[in-house]
């Protein structure tokens, strides 16, 4: 892929005899600040920061009425530790709070206590808020929300879920 921010065209026209054709001026690149932690791969979900393990943020619950239960973590590298140790995959639930969608897989889909069961069982559940941090999310292949991005163990995605889907067909598509 290639990403463009600006462009800028010079006109060269072809040198004649004994006039010398200036070159365009380039800018001198200033050098970009240290970043605290390596930005995410796009072919893996794996991170590393200096942040202790032991300061990590607390997951998440999320408690649908019908009873199931999710239990949502908000930290990637807590969901990768907890991945490895657990050899299960990781469940990436990129949301924003204001789209639709996103309130109907909420309300719909995560409520369901079979998919709530099977992601829960098979799965570390993470929720990524687009809305917080959009070039990660960007990054990481999720373009609009709600997308769903399934990660082996090792962080290599295998599966990518676009948009709203009922209980029936997110669990075919997550099997």
């Amino acid at each position: 892929r290639l990403y463009c921010d600006a462009m800028k065209f010079t006109l060269v026209k072809p040198a004649k005899k004994g006039i010398a054709i200036p070159t365009p001026m380039v800018p001198k690149e200033t050098p970009t600040p240290a970043v605290p932690y390596a930005t995410p791969s796009p072919d893996k979900l794996f991170i590393t920061a200096p942040t202790p393990v032991a300061t990590l943020t607390p997951a998440v619950t999320s408690k649908p009425p019908t009873g199931a239960t999710i239990q949502w973590l908000d930290n990637v590298l807590l969901a990768q530790q907890r991945a490895q140790q657990q050899n299960k995959g990781i469940f990436v639930y990129f949301f924003t709070d204001t789209a639709e969608e996103c309130k109907q897989f909420e309300s719909k889909t995560f409520a369901d206590p079979t998919v709530a069961s099977y992601i829960s069982t098979n799965f570390i559940p993470l929720k990524f808020d687009m809305r917080m941090r959009p070039k990660e999310a960007y990054y990481l292949g999720a373009y609009r929300a709600p997308t769903i991005i399934l990660y082996k163990s090792d962080g290599t995605p295998y599966r990518r879920i676009v948009g709203f889907k009922d209980a029936q067909a997110l669990l075919k598509l997550i099997k």
